[in-house]
């Protein structure tokens, strides 16, 4: 197979719908399951947080979730997108 027509099947494949209905509904997948994991520990963070007097020291061990369930999905190693304690969010 000569270099132009493995281009133009590389091309065909890259125009399936097929493919991209793939593509989308893993993205989908991966994204749905990252926020669900984050939307868990957010409700444990709201019960804390609503409480009267809430101990801050009870939300460290769930940044450290949050961070890793981070770690887990993306590449991008910027502090800027790392997760942080609602209390940290207010500052």
């Amino acid at each position: 197979m000569k270099i132009n027509e493995a281009l133009i099947l590389v091309d065909r494949i890259r125009n399936l719908p097929e493919f991209y209905d793939n593509v989308e509904a893993a993205v989908c997948g991966v994204i749905h399951r990252y926020y669900n994991e984050l939307y868990e520990i957010g409700k444990i963070e709201a019960e804390i947080v609503s409480e009267v007097g809430f101990d801050d020291e009870r939300l460290d061990s769930l940044l450290q979730k949050k961070v890793d369930i981070h770690d887990k999905f993306w590449t991008n190693s910027s502090s800027f997108y790392k997760p942080v304690t609602p209390t940290n969010n207010m500052l």
